[in-house]
């Protein structure tokens, strides 16, 4: 669970250290007390009896300077006491001495000092600095002194985990709430081990149940919280990281949960907040400067974002979620180059880790399309056999490879994305059909009668339709089909399948148009795809596409998928003519199909009905957001895909006024009366 934290026992003397550290209990302190009062009757040894004491108390009381300046005093009178070189050893780990800590408790050992608190100190200094696989040892040797040793058997268990040994954890765990079926540190340790495992229902068990145990542990609060983030209750996650808050306001990886919730629910501005006053309590904190930088992207502020980003990269190389929010950045600025570099980066860095799954496969499907507008085509269509559509699908596509002889066998063949994806890749039909298989194709119920018209030799049935894949000898996912084609070249790309409408419905409509006014026909959309996936969400100024297309003499005619009340009314305001609506035609294809017929223009960004134009062998005028969907490629006034259709870009400032001029200047050259 990403951004959970796991609670260690409290150290000897050491009430205010309560995170990452392994901790002694109030029975063990007195009994290192006694241990300090058995000395001999030398001179030296009365004086250290009293100074150990001293020294204890300075250290119980937080004192540690007072404390360490005792310890060195008794060691001077007995370089080798063994309670001193023990409590000094805890001391350099307090202050983040490591491997001092290590040199001393060994020492303490060496000297006789060998019981289960010692071995369990030492286990959590070999831990501050690593060494997790050997502090395994040494609280094995707590607990084999003490069985019941709760908090060395919690300590126990984290070091295991650290150590990827998830299964020896979780036993671990088990027996230690055996043996305390209310112990806080076990529950939140299990839960951790139990969602490496992925169990996620009985981790979130125990991750409640540690949170119910001890209310006022902000870590356990934290982790409740990323628990109800994953399960989408955002609600209840941010009252989570609020009650952290409010139980410690130093502590930054609450602030840091409480901005991953508020991003998630895109409030940018308080998310920046809670990413800032993280930042102010622990600046070289990586993950917080990654968040920061989504925070900031909500508001689209990319300059800032990228400058997060970058620190979050320069701090940890190795968070591979930096690397993909530096690609995903670099790429919507057109840094290409920079982009690939990013994404090669958090590719290679999650695939050797093991946080590798969902992740890598979005970061490689979105580098497919990167490759792809850069006519990298080989490397482009090998990434793209990593998209969600694949990922959500159940079916066992085939994805390396066909023969080249399927004579006799049967291919399921499977539509894939949208409608307009749909049509698109089914231009790579034909390379299926010169192996000479039996094709089943099953299309999207809204365009499955056009594809059956228009393509011979293969059975079409709808998305509704049941089919038993065992009945096929391959399964195909249609987006697929440029991988299985070998497809590394322009020259590789095949024309847009042949479509032709229905006569009965083209007379219907040729009608219909004539009422509306003389040619010549111009169709117009100027907003496709889905605002919140903003790759594919394109939007040209509505009043400056109008003005483009002002002084034409024709028929103007809305094919907006819904359009917002009152768009079309401005439209035409701006025009100065009339715009007629046809846009429920969206819902019906054939219909469309035959009003893009019909059309002497079409002027628009990209959408299914460009697809379904291309199929008529017709032209369209194509605004195109900057960067390009990789259809459009990332340069040139005509992509490969679409040869005969002239494309308009939009600048790299986000600046349309370079494409409305060109695409004014090119549509009254074709229309505009003298």
């Amino acid at each position: 669970m990403n951004g959970c934290e796991t609670i260690n026992c409290p150290l000897l003397l050491i009430s205010i250290f309560k995170l990452r550290s392994d901790f002694l209990n109030r029975k063990e302190r007195r009994a290192a007390k006694k241990q300090g009062q058995a000395v001999n009757s030398s001179e030296s040894q009365q004086r250290i009896g009293p100074l150990l004491q001293e020294a204890v108390a300075a250290h119980q009381q937080g004192r540690l300077e007072a404390a360490a300046a005792g310890y060195e005093e008794i060691l001077k009178l007995d370089s080798e006491n063994p309670d001193a070189l023990h409590l000094f050893g805890v001391i350099h780990h307090q202050v983040g001495r490591g491997n001092e800590a290590i040199d001393l408790i060994s020492r303490a050992i060496a000297n006789g000092l060998e019981t289960e608190l010692v071995y369990n100190n030492l286990g959590a200094a070999l831990r501050s600095v690593g060494r997790d696989a050997e502090a395994i040892k040494y609280y094995q040797k707590a607990i084999a002194i003490q069985p019941g040793y709760i908090d060395a058997r919690v300590n126990l268990g984290n070091a295991l985990r650290a150590c990827g040994q998830e299964n020896k954890a979780i036993a671990c765990y088990r027996e230690t709430l055996n043996q305390d079926p209310n112990c806080a540190d076990a529950h939140s340790g299990l839960a951790l081990a139990l969602s490496d495992s992925n169990a996620h229902d009985e981790a979130a068990k125990h991750h409640r149940m540690a949170a119910e145990l001890e209310p006022q542990s902000p870590v356990f609060q934290v982790n409740l919280g990323y628990l109800l983030f994953e399960e989408n209750d955002l609600i209840a996650a941010k009252k989570s990281f609020e009650n952290a808050i409010a139980i410690d306001a130093s502590y930054a990886t609450a602030q840091f949960g409480l901005a991953t919730v508020l991003q998630a629910m895109e409030e940018g501005v308080a998310a920046e907040q809670a990413a800032r006053a993280g930042l102010a309590l622990d600046k070289n904190e990586a993950r917080g400067w990654n968040i920061l930088g989504l925070a900031l992207r909500v508001q689209r502020k990319d300059d800032a974002a990228e400058e997060a980003f970058q620190n979050a990269y320069k701090i940890d190389p190795t968070l591979s979620d930096a690397a993909s929010n530096l690609a995903g950045i670099c790429q919507t600025r057109g840094d290409f180059c920079r982009a690939e570099y990013f994404w090669n980066k958090a590719i290679d860095q999650w695939s050797q880790s093991d946080e590798k799954g969902l992740a890598v496969e979005e970061a490689r499907a979105n580098r497919a399309l990167l490759f792809l507008a850069n006519g990298q085509f080989a490397e482009g269509w090998r990434d793209n056999r990593h998209r969600g559509s694949i990922r959500a699908s159940q079916l066992p596509f085939e994805q390396e490879s066909l023969p080249d002889d399927l004579t006799g066998k049967k291919v399921f063949l499977k539509f894939d994305q949208g409608l307009g994806d749909e049509i698109f890749f089914l231009r790579f039909i034909q390379n299926l059909k010169v192996r000479n298989p039996e094709i089943t194709y099953q299309s999207q119920t809204k365009i499955a009668s056009i594809i059956q018209r228009n393509i011979s030799d293969i059975r079409v049935i709808t998305d509704d339709q049941p089919i038993e894949v065992g009945d096929f000898d391959h399964v195909v996912s249609i987006g697929d089909l440029p991988h299985l084609s070998n497809m590394v070249t322009e020259d590789d790309i095949p024309a847009s399948i042949s479509l032709s409408a229905r006569p009965n419905v083209v007379a219907k409509f040729t009608e219909i148009l004539k009422s509306f006014g003389p040619p010549p026909y111009v169709g117009i959309t100027w907003r496709a795809g889905n605002k919140t996936r903003n790759f594919l969400f394109k939007d040209v100024p509505q009043n400056a596409l109008a003005g483009a297309l002002s002084g034409i003499e024709g028929t103007f005619i809305s094919l907006q998928r819904t359009p917002a009340p009152g768009e079309i009314d401005e439209f035409s305001t701006v025009l100065g003519h009339p715009v007629h609506d046809l846009t429920t035609l969206n819902d019906d294809l054939e219909g469309m199909l035959a009003v893009l017929q019909l059309l002497n223009e079409y002027v628009c960004v990209s959408n299914t009905n460009v697809h379904l134009r291309a199929g008529l062998g017709k032209l369209c005028r194509v605004l195109v957001p900057f960067p390009a969907e990789y259809r459009w490629m990332n340069r040139g006034e005509f992509s490969p895909w679409f040869p005969d259709t002239p494309v308009y870009r939009q600048s790299s400032d986000r600046s349309w006024d370079d494409a409305i001029s060109a695409l004014s200047e090119d549509f009254g050259n074709a229309w505009r009366t003298a």
